[in-house]
């Protein structure tokens, strides 16, 4: 189980990857089963168009997912994505804060979709996995 595991990891990095080199972006493995992804654009327009194109490119690879409690049979995957919009925010930490918390708030919505970091809400005190050592995009959904 855990090769499988491993060979959807890979299978997914590498298709993040693609993803990523063909908008112009970064995407690394963070933790475990999560990966930053970074691009240049504009969150309202650009960001909200790359996070669906990349949960549909996800859930096309129709990468077996047998352990899934929901019962879907391939991997999806959730994305919380946050941007320096108008409010200007350029702190790397509140950023990357954002769209972690964000991601859990699309996991909670009901998984395989994305989410923008609400740019006018403050971040919240709570310390956030970025913070513990985690980010971003769980894969695994």
């Amino acid at each position: 189980m855990v090769d499988l595991f491993c060979r959807m990891l890979r299978r997914i990095a590498s298709a993040l990857q693609a993803f990523a080199a063909r908008h112009d972006g970064f995407a690394a493995r963070y933790d475990g089963e999560e990966f930053t992804l970074l691009f240049a654009v504009d969150t309202e327009t650009g960001g909200a168009f790359l996070a669906d194109r990349l949960v549909r490119m996800v859930r096309e690879l129709s990468i077996p997912h047998p352990a899934r409690l929901d019962r879907l049979p391939a991997v999806t995957v959730s994305v919380g994505y946050a941007g320096t919009g108008e409010s200007g925010v350029r702190e790397v930490r509140v950023l990357v804060t954002r769209a972690d918390l964000t991601l859990y708030e699309a996991k909670s919505a009901g998984r395989n979709r994305s989410k923008a970091g609400e740019a006018h809400l403050p971040v919240r005190e709570e310390t956030s996995d970025f913070e513990r050592g985690g980010l971003g995009k769980d894969v695994a959904d």
